[in-house]
């Protein structure tokens, strides 16, 4: 891992995104990019903004869907192979194995424990370097 995590989180709900801004800062490892929308994260992304290590995304996103959000992100050169972990309230009746694939690497329900956050994302990091 890198000695800073360069990590996109996309998330609209303001409570949730706070959350996770605030346990990440805990971890000085963690250089986090924050947008509301994944039509937001596009637009920066595709006017050749920065690239990252990791993208932390909402599944069920407004306008546009976490997993269409991933697709579309993983066709941009800055992003072809940045892992995507999920963070959702509800599967809403998909398996969590549908959604790996792709740069997806794992899901993260809600509510989620913000103390373990950060080790829970690692320990997802190197599941997919075994």
């Amino acid at each position: 891992m890198a000695d800073r995590m360069r990590t996109l989180l996309v998330e609209d709900e303001d409570d949730i995104r706070f959350v996770v801004e605030l346990a990440l800062a805990h971890r000085s490892n963690f250089d986090l990019t924050s947008f509301a929308s994944g039509v937001e994260a596009l637009e920066a992304l595709s006017e050749g903004g920065p690239s990252f290590d990791l993208a932390l995304v909402n599944l069920n996103l407004p306008a546009m869907s976490g997993a269409t959000f991933a697709k579309r992100m993983a066709s941009l050169p800055c992003c072809a192979d940045t892992p995507v972990i999920f963070v959702t309230a509800s599967l809403y009746g998909r398996d969590e194995a549908q959604l790996r694939g792709g740069n997806s690497i794992g899901v993260i329900t809600k509510p989620f424990d913000a103390v373990a956050l950060p080790d829970q994302i690692r320990d997802m990091l190197e599941q997919t370097r075994v």
